[in-house]
């Protein structure tokens, strides 16, 4: 079996993507607005008892963004109306969110400012309610998008307005180290997307040739899993920045193995569904640039630590993550849906990350190695 890349947890994404006419992108002062409108999975904010973080339901988005970015400084908007479901599609309450952040890239200086308000009724247009996930913002005509942005708007209005804050923020030169690690690891071809299995693939020998290098932990969380013998490789970043725990045995003969081998699978397979299938990894060029982008994200926001749990809490708890995502990428593909995407892909890798970090309890008879990764 070909191993499964699990995509870095840092990985923020989604697709489906709203284009904007090229003139909009002609000056990068000028301000980038998307409007969308989609459903999403919603996950629980803790993993159960075998690591794994459980679906509840999903929720039903309207949404307005709005970036304006130059080589000095970032500014975003996302105002947000989000019904929530439970899994039996019984509607749980409404959370309206208006969030704004703006950074300055020479000292790494930045303030935000959020409000939220809950309601106890359905909110949200251009949504069918009576199925989950879906719609998508591609699925917009211009008609509605009018519609979805004056719904967002009404209800942001009803929100009281906040003085700004002083949040972590993210210097130039950090996101332009982690842009040229990126280019190191791409140029070796050392990760790579096959379009027949429609699977990420690393070259361990290449990986391990760029290991003298500041990429040397482009390692990754994946599972090596033979159905026919039972011999298994499972790992994950550990607790120390670039070392990951390496678990190998057998499920044969092991009910505990195999409970737990049940359960990470499902968590790395859950991940590769949102970066593969989700956000249809092969068709979008900038994508791969992404991931690769954020196999060292983790380390250039202070204090959000690193690897799959660095992420999970940028996207999850950091007023600046549309900010960074853009930093990264391009005022065009920072959306609300992809950050939204790349939360419930974070958790689901910080699920297979749970159980590597609990081996002792979660299997039986195997080896255990560290090794340096990114």
């Amino acid at each position: 079996m070909k191993r499964i890349l699990s995509l870095i947890t840092t990985f923020a994404l989604l697709f489906q993507v709203i284009l904007v006419p090229a003139s909009a992108k002609t000056n990068e002062s000028d301000t980038i607005k998307n409007v969308e409108a989609y459903s999403i999975e919603t996950l629980s904010d803790e993993p159960n008892d075998e690591g794994v973080f459980e679906v509840t339901g999903y929720k039903q988005v309207n949404a307005i963004t709005e970036i304006t970015a130059d080589a000095n400084q970032i500014k975003t908007k996302m105002f947000k109306i989000e019904d929530y479901y439970d899994r039996n599609n019984n509607y749980i309450n409404t959370v309206v969110t208006s969030e704004e952040f703006q950074n300055d890239y020479n000292t790494g200086e930045a303030k935000a400012k959020k409000q939220t308000k809950q309601y106890d009724e359905a909110m949200t247009i251009s949504v069918n309610k009576s199925e989950k996930n879906t719609l998508s913002s591609a699925d917009l005509t211009n008609a509605k998008k009018i519609s979805v942005q004056k719904n967002v708007e009404r209800a942001i209005s009803d929100i009281d307005e906040e003085e700004f804050k002083p949040v972590p923020g993210i210097k130039k030169a950090d996101l332009e180290k982690v842009k040229k690690i990126a280019a190191k690891i791409k140029e070796s071809n050392a990760v790579k997307f096959n379009t027949e299995t429609n699977h990420i693939e690393i070259d361990e020998k290449k990986l391990a040739s760029l290991a003298s290098t500041e990429a040397a932990g482009a390692f990754d969380n994946f599972y090596n899993h033979n159905l026919s013998t039972g011999a298994f490789t499972a790992q994950a970043l550990g607790v120390a920045g670039h070392k990951y725990i390496r678990v190998t045995g057998s499920t044969v003969g092991s009910s505990k193995n195999a409970s737990s081998m049940v359960a990470f699978k499902k968590s790395i397979n859950e991940y590769e569904y949102y970066i593969i299938t989700k956000m249809k990894y092969n068709l979008y060029s900038e994508t791969f640039d992404w991931f690769l982008i954020l196999m060292g994200l983790g380390a250039i926001v202070a204090g959000f630590g690193t690897g799959p749990a660095g992420w999970l809490a940028i996207v999850t708890g950091y007023a600046g993550a549309l900010g960074t995502f853009t930093a990264l990428t391009s005022k065009a593909y920072a959306t609300a849906e992809r950050l939204d995407l790349s939360r419930n892909a974070a958790k689901f890798c910080q699920g297979a990350r749970e159980i590597i970090l609990n081996y002792p309890k979660k299997f039986e008879n195997y080896n255990v190695t560290v090794v340096s990764g990114y």
